[in-house]
């Protein structure tokens, strides 16, 4: 369809004749949008899936030559649409070998985004339309590698949840769903906002991928409420955009972002990007999580499990069980025998207690010879019973802290248990160490539960 060279123009701006021809403007803009987004559903192999996405990708910019004629004919209605049509091309494009589209696309949105972008428009257009006509589907141009998107045949070690991507472009969503899945994630996709609280609703994610220029939300304001929840303050969110202006890459990685990348991206760098903020933020998070000394969890870790417990207690009318464990006589270790001798103490009574502990059980470092252990789903009595085991356990054996030192240690403990809804997790935990506390007064090595300790 031949671009066409003549535009009523009225005091600057074009001239709209009808109301009718108004909705026909705009009809035809939002079908165009909705071509870019017809993406089949691939069944078969992730590699398969891959291909059969750039197959898409090629498709639908070989389609948007004549639309982009039916837009450039009412130019003024169309700007906004025509702006953004040119804005998914240059993201997506080049990922399937179509360099020159690409440019093209990220000349005609810079001359759309220009104070006066009249000047050289049509002639771009008009060369982009040709050159996405004849975009072949199956085979990309020359200079690029045959597969744009493959990555690593060892892929990354995929993290635990899963990977969320938004984009309010389909066919992007798509190939990057491919790759990730070709490493072993789980990747959820939104386009809108609903859909992404849906997802987010469902399940923590381990990383965000977010756009930056959306009809719906800027992604920059999307980040900052992101932020504001409190299961996604730690949660990598990496900005996948065209929009490579200096000025916006400052900005995204100044408000807190873990990466700015640009389109086009080669998915083998993306993947690799996205699994290294995850799993340095992974290693971080296990490390303020994790007592030093002992390699249990230490009370930070303790006080955010004790919450999350809680609330699963509250929600199902369970009890659950809280017991608290004191050194007998560690201060007496330490300044007999010295703070690197207390040390080994520690260290092995810790390795005791997670040795001889059931598996659905959590235990953690309190603070200096104390321990604290959770209970899910326990009354008082069998975690009553776990806790005395554990302490024959470790007074059993002496412990070898030196070449010629073996000390038998002890320790006493409390115990409670309850329904986090009539008395809350952190009632619990004080009822334990007043048992505790009752266990030292009784004469050390026993365990105390709060049934039996007085008010």
């Amino acid at each position: 369809m031949p671009i066409p060279t003549h535009v009523p123009i009225r005091g600057g701006r074009q001239r709209l004749l009808m109301s009718g021809e108004c909705r026909s403007i705009l009809s035809s803009a939002r079908n165009f949008r909705l071509g870019l987004r017809e993406v089949s559903v691939a069944e078969s192999s992730s590699r398969a899936k891959r291909a059969q996405a750039l197959a898409q990708i090629r498709r639908s910019v070989r389609e948007s030559g004549p639309r982009l004629t039916q837009l450039l004919d009412q130019l003024d209605a169309a700007r906004l649409e025509l702006r953004r049509a040119a804005h998914s091309l240059v993201g997506k494009a080049p990922m399937a070998g179509l360099e020159m589209v690409g440019k093209l696309a990220a000349e005609l949105e810079g001359t759309l985004a220009a104070p006066e972008p009249w000047a050289g428009m049509r002639d771009t257009a008009a060369h982009l339309v040709a050159a996405a006509s004849v975009v072949n589907e199956e085979a990309p141009e020359t200079g690029v590698a045959a597969e744009p998107g493959a990555i690593s045949d060892t892929p990354p070690k995929p993290p635990e949840g899963i990977l969320v991507a938004m984009d309010d472009d389909a066919d992007l969503l798509q190939l990057i769903q491919a790759a990730f899945q070709a490493s072993g994630w789980e990747v959820r996709t939104a386009s809108t906002v609903a859909q992404l609280d849906a997802v987010l609703a469902s399940k923590t994610p381990s990383g965000i991928i977010l756009d930056v220029e959306m009809p719906e939300v800027s992604g920059f304001d999307l980040f900052l409420r992101l932020r504001e929840r409190p299961e996604l303050k730690e949660i990598p969110v990496m900005f996948l955009t065209s929009r490579a202006d200096p000025k916006d890459v400052m900005a995204g990685l100044g408000m807190g972002s873990d990466d700015y990348l640009v389109k086009p991206i080669q998915m083998e760098e993306l993947v690799g990007r996205v699994v290294n903020r995850v799993e340095n933020l992974a290693m971080l998070r296990r490390q303020a999580r994790r007592d030093m000394l002992t390699g249990l969890a230490n009370r930070r870790a303790m006080e955010e499990e004790l919450l999350a417990f809680s609330a699963r207690h509250r929600r199902h009318s369970e009890p659950m069980a809280v017991a608290m464990l004191d050194m007998d006589h560690f201060k007496r270790i330490n300044d007999t025998f010295g703070h690197a001798v207390g040390d080994v103490v520690l260290k092995e009574t810790a390795h005791r207690l997670a040795t001889g502990m059931r598996q659905s059980d959590l235990c953690g470092r309190w603070g200096g010879e104390e321990f604290l252990v959770l209970f899910p789903y326990t009354p008082l009595e069998p975690a009553v019973e776990v806790i005395d085991r554990l302490r024959r356990d470790v007074g059993r054996e002496p412990m070898k802290v030196s070449e010629t030192l073996n000390l038998t240690v002890t320790f006493s403990a409390g115990v409670a248990a309850g329904v986090p809804g009539d008395e809350n997790a952190r009632q619990l935990v004080e009822a334990a160490d007043v048992a505790c506390y009752r266990a030292k007064q009784l004469g050390r090595n026993r365990v105390v539960s709060a049934a039996d300790s007085p008010e």
